[in-house]
């Protein structure tokens, strides 16, 4: 009971000092790219049709997002990205236009990748060394942009969802069943928010070896077929399906 205090404490305030470090960022204005995707682009307002993510003007030409007029430029997005996408939508819904809301979606996910590094951490350094490496990660300068800029949040969300797969993958290493289906579907929504998740079964590779040892449940190659089917679909559908003809 005391060790689980202990971490319900430490994992608080890796939360707390993580948020308070970009609280400034909620009052921020849309800037840079963010103007371009969300603020002159009528597609997340107009549409309110997941459909929308489905059909040929879901991409968008590179030049037509930077323009400033108000119009509907697709997604935003020059890949296929429909989690990222959805995330929008459902900002603006909420919100409408109002940046405060596109700023906290933003600091909230990057809390929950901290937390999620501490928690998969702790399975292979002591509580401290876990505790300084996940908040080092929170509050690190290199990880602004994406933070603070809305425009970036598909680093953020596609590394909360490998987080997450991992996370699934580790218990699925112990006990075997159910949680594999997690991870796969955790795997699938990064790769559908940005498309350099493509990487992350090398983690679980080196999750498996280090993490687990001899105690895992993995018995050949066959888990990892899943993942394989997945980055299958995903690259059908980035190359052929929902190809962007302005970079493809």
């Amino acid at each position: 009971m005391a060790v689980f205090r202990g971490f319900q404490y430490s994992l608080s305030l890796l939360l707390l000092i993580t948020a308070l470090v970009y609280s400034p960022a909620l009052f921020n204005d849309f800037s840079g790219d963010d103007a371009g995707i969300l603020l002159n682009n009528t597609f997340y307002y107009e549409q309110r049709d997941i459909s929308s993510f489905f059909s040929k003007g879901y991409t968008t030409d590179p030049l037509k997002a930077a323009s400033g007029a108000l119009e509907n430029k697709g997604s935003g997005s020059v890949a296929f990205r429909p989690v990222l996408s959805l995330s929008y939508m459902l900002d603006a819904f909420l919100w409408g236009r109002n940046p405060f809301g596109f700023h906290l979606s933003n600091l909230f996910i990057h809390c929950v990748c901290v937390g999620l590094i501490y928690i998969l951490s702790l399975e292979l350094f002591s509580l401290p060394v876990a505790f300084w490496g996940a908040l080092l990660f929170g509050v690190h300068p290199l990880n602004g942009e994406a933070v603070l800029a809305i425009g970036y949040r598909a680093d953020l969300l596609a590394g909360m969802f490998v987080l997450l797969s991992v996370l699934f993958w580790g218990k699925f290493l112990r006990q075997g069943g159910w949680p594999l289906a997690g991870s796969g579907l955790c795997y699938g929504a990064a790769l559908f928010s940005k498309e350099s998740a493509v990487l992350a079964p090398i983690i679980f590779l080196g999750f498996q070896q280090y993490a687990d040892g001899s105690r895992s449940a993995v018995k050949g190659a066959c888990p990892y077929i899943l993942f394989l089917g997945i980055l299958g679909i995903y690259l059908v559908s980035y190359f052929y399906i929902f190809p962007n003809p302005a970079i493809t």
